[in-house]
């Protein structure tokens, strides 16, 4: 199908997912930019990014059930993280920490979107959707200080039961059962409050000598690979806000050995599939309004409706 007409699945596809949930918003809209996804949320708005389609080309199955799995894993941010906890933590342990809840996370949603059924095929959706990233962007060698928080999202996925085709590089690791104890507390949190403890504990962990930042200078304690969206308005991500509390340490820590993490020299990668922006997004032309000789169409704003 051609992309236009992909696009116009896609929106259909969202709406029948949105009256599945339940949830309504005043205003809601997609817009077709860059080359990944993202999600800003503020009180009942929503805005979802997804990565820039020629309107020329034609769009495979296998990019269709990617752009679907796109749009799922990011309402599954609208529904299910809690900001403020998230940007707190950020804030107060640094980008690092930051990066840790992010791997942590995006695991935990897709999980929620799976148990809530709002999408009965979200499953394989996601399960699909990572290998393909894993396949496009490559995954790390080793595990390392930087590789550590796309492993954490990738082997987090592997205990919501998916079936994903790269190598296990936490099994036989020193660090082996610190990380373990985060993928399975992470793996039955029940909100993202308790997914930022997880995150301070690991990190306390796997790096002992290092004094956490309380504030890293940048906005938010956030930039590049963990910017957040707005704050919320506390509708989301609170169903479970009085679970989830218990100490951090009530998993007993592993003897640390002698060494730790390498750190390779590179900087951290921002875990896939999540990537969530902090600024409004401006207008911005589609990859088809730059390439091809015919006026401007806006086609970037193809999906725009309203639920009230």
């Amino acid at each position: 199908m051609l992309a236009m007409q992909a696009k116009r699945g896609i929106e259909s596809a969202t709406q029948k997912v949105f009256q599945a949930s339940g949830r309504s918003f005043s205003k809601f809209e997609m817009l077709w930019h860059g080359s990944t996804a993202k999600v800003k949320y503020d009180g009942d708005n929503a805005l979802i990014v997804l990565p820039a389609l020629d309107e020329t080309k034609d769009v495979s199955k296998k990019l269709f059930n990617d752009l679907i799995g796109y749009v799922l894993h990011e309402l599954g941010h609208v529904w299910f993280t809690d900001n403020k906890p998230w940007d707190d933590t950020a804030r107060e342990h640094g980008k690092y920490v930051g990066t840790l809840i992010n791997g942590l996370e995006d695991p935990r949603i897709e999980r929620k979107v799976i148990e809530s059924g709002y999408a009965p095929n979200s499953f394989d959706l996601f399960n699909t959707l990572i290998n393909n990233v894993v396949v496009k962007s490559g995954y790390p060698p080793e595990l390392t200080q930087q590789s550590l928080p796309f492993v954490l999202t990738v082997e987090g996925r592997r205990l919501n039961g998916y079936h994903i085709d790269v190598p296990d590089l936490i099994t036989g690791s020193p660090f082996e059962s610190d990380i373990r104890w985060a993928l399975n507390e992470s793996h039955i949190a029940p909100n993202t409050a308790r997914i930022a403890e997880i995150a301070v504990e690991l990190y306390r962990r796997l790096f002992p000598d290092d004094e956490i930042p309380e504030d890293d200078g940048t906005e938010d304690g956030t930039e590049e690979g963990i910017e957040k969206g707005d704050k919320d308005d506390g509708k989301k991500g609170t169903e479970d806000d009085a679970e989830g509390t218990s100490d951090p340490k009530d998993g007993k820590p592993s003897d640390k050995p002698s060494d730790r993490l390498k750190d390779d020299g590179t900087e951290c990668r921002d875990p896939e599939v999540n990537d969530y922006i902090n600024t409004e997004s401006k207008p911005l032309e589609c990859g088809a309004d730059d390439r091809v000789g015919r006026p401007v169409l806006k086609s970037q704003r193809i999906v725009e409706f309203n639920f009230i």
